[in-house]
């Protein structure tokens, strides 16, 4: 079969919505590891604060312990780009022109999170958040049991420049340290007549880099074959990975977006 799509830049031109086609089904899973790169972003300063969150038994040390994950050393580079309007446990966090550390992108817009001593969850909602020159909007939640590892849940739309995907996020484990943070489980993505089921296996991203360094995403689109993208050391520099064991070049490096 002849596949009608070609190359421009980083983009697929004319691939149409052919599960099939081992184009579409790559641009696909490119578009949906940077969506959920974007969560990465948002979540990565808050996990480790959501986890003491089981001891704060006052509304101000939970607003310390959030306005710390945002502002402190894991959160924006610099308190002054970003502001907390609170109302008892729900706060509007707005940025501007903050810079992340967990991913080195420029972040703008707001969210309203609002946390839950029992069961232990933040719960953030986005509208038309900016990420460098992405955009997020919809839901997302940690949830924090104890003995249990921190989980994410996602309801979110994501849109580049090189194309858009719905994501869900099922219960997706987060294990955060000093040198970056990393996701396993399962989702679901869709973008227009397209559909597929996503694993995150040891998904890893390094601090201050918006893509991943290690691990693999598996997407199977409806209709077609498994696809895997195992990410590389060079992702994050080069945007190289390796598609079903091959390399290819497919995302732009960080710091290009």
């Amino acid at each position: 079969m002849l596949y009608r799509c070609f190359l421009v830049g980083l983009t697929l031109v004319g691939c149409g919505s052919d599960p099939s086609n081992p184009a579409t089904q790559q641009q696909f899973a490119v578009t949906t590891a940077q969506g959920v790169s974007g969560v990465v972003a948002l979540t990565a300063p808050l996990a480790p604060q959501a986890q003491m969150l089981q001891g704060s038994a006052t509304d101000g040390a939970v607003r310390a312990l959030v306005q710390e994950g945002i502002s402190g050393p894991a959160g924006v580079d610099g308190s002054s780009c970003v502001s907390f309007a609170w109302s008892g446990l729900s706060v509007t966090i707005t940025f501007n022109q903050c810079v992340t550390r967990s991913t080195g992108q420029t972040l703008n817009g707001s969210i309203t999170l609002s946390a839950m001593l029992v069961p232990t969850q933040l719960s953030l909602t986005l509208s038309q958040l900016t990420l460098g020159s992405d955009s997020l909007d919809g839901s997302l939640t940690l949830s924090v049991n104890e003995g249990s590892p921190t989980t994410i849940s996602a309801n979110l739309s994501y849109q580049s420049a090189s194309g858009s995907a719905h994501l869900l996020l099922d219960r997706v484990t987060v294990t955060t340290g000093a040198t970056g943070i990393s996701l396993s489980g399962s989702g679901s993505t869709s973008t227009g007549s397209l559909s597929g089921d996503f694993t995150l296996n040891s998904v890893t991203w390094a601090r201050g880099q918006c893509l991943p360094s290690s691990g693999s995403l598996v997407l199977t689109v409806a209709g077609g074959p498994p696809l895997t993208v195992t990410f590389l050391p060079t992702t994050p520099t080069q945007g190289e990975v390796q598609i079903n064991g091959q390399p290819q070049v497919v995302f732009a490096p960080c710091g290009s977006r």
